[in-house]
């Protein structure tokens, strides 16, 4: 897995290739991951970043759905 297809709530889709880390950011903090086969979207807020080829950031709520691939 080192792409991501991100789906937003208003159907636009984002890809990020090389995908080398996630970063969460909520009222706890900042989580980074690089496992992404344990990666889920909680509904508690914040902004998530795609680190990869390109860096994309964008509130939690506003995704409709990943695939990695």
């Amino acid at each position: 897995m080192d792409s991501a297809k991100v789906t937003m709530k208003n159907q636009n889709v984002v890809t990020i290739s090389g995908l080398k880390e996630i970063r969460t950011t909520d009222i706890l903090g900042e989580n980074a991951t690089t496992d992404f086969s344990d990666f889920a979207l909680t509904n508690h807020g914040g902004d998530i970043r795609f680190i990869g080829d390109q860096v994309f950031t964008t509130n939690v709520n506003q995704i409709e759905s990943i695939l990695f691939e």
